[in-house]
């Protein structure tokens, strides 16, 4: 994920637990644990979104 820093933008309005969760995606996502399409993936999942 180096040099692909306009993947997601953070949210404002989440609630504690959602901030937790797409906190951690976010940390994985920058330590290169992630590719772009299980970052995205795990971020709909934890947001509720349905594609």
């Amino acid at each position: 994920m180096k040099g692909d820093r306009q993947l997601v933008s953070k949210a404002a309005n989440l609630d504690e637990i959602s901030k937790e969760k797409v906190q951690e995606i976010f940390n994985q996502a920058e330590a290169g644990t992630l590719t772009k399409e299980e970052t995205t993936k795990q971020l709909d999942d934890a947001l509720g979104i349905k594609r």
